[in-house]
């Protein structure tokens, strides 16, 4: 999107992030990609890679992910 015209994620993150302030609430964020079988932080300036690991339940837990 353009200033004049954001595009659908900044509208979205400025609705949410208002109700949240409106109610007291706390939100944490993270926001990745993954391309390639490759996972990439993109809150991080250079777009650092995460290391994708699997627990012992089988969840999936994202290592080095910012908030």
């Amino acid at each position: 999107g353009t200033d004049e015209h954001p595009g659908l994620m900044p509208l979205t993150m400025s609705s949410i992030m208002s109700m949240c302030e409106m109610h007291g609430y706390l939100l944490d964020i993270s926001y990745y990609e993954v391309y390639l079988d490759r996972c990439y932080d993109l809150l991080e300036p250079k777009m650092k890679e995460v290391s994708v690991l699997e627990d012992r339940d089988g969840k999936i837990q994202l290592k080095g992910l910012s908030q």
